[in-house]
């Protein structure tokens, strides 16, 4: 998860946080904050949009309300890490993380509102 990640960095530090959902452009984003003196080319092609194994998002699911609560219960402690990345990436503007924690609501409501 994502705890093995998460050191104590001093306050001095950036954080640069690339979603695999926006992977492009979280990564021109990124490169152009580096300094980078020439654009990312991104494919442009059906690959850039396979994000997974089984190809394009979103994935039908038939898991029950508990069965995602029960996830989201064993989950916690990562999507803890995960709202503290989002909130301290320098990358994202308040909107990428404000809808970033809109879709984790729908997904585990109970967990995102006592990490609030």
């Amino acid at each position: 998860g994502y705890r093995s990640f998460l050191k104590p960095l001093p306050s001095n530090k950036e954080v640069f946080f690339i979603r695999t959902k926006y992977l492009w452009e979280d990564w021109v984003v990124v490169n152009n904050m580096l300094g980078s003196p020439h654009n990312v080319t991104v494919p442009n092609s059906d690959e850039t949009k396979k994000l997974n194994a089984r190809g394009e998002l979103p994935i039908e699911s038939n898991l029950s309300d508990e069965g995602r609560t029960t996830i989201c219960h064993f989950l916690k402690g990562d999507i803890q890490i995960y709202i503290s990345f989002l909130n301290n990436a320098v990358n994202l503007s308040d909107e990428d993380v404000r809808v970033a924690l809109q879709e984790l609501q729908e997904s585990c409501p109970e967990i995102v509102q006592s990490s609030l």
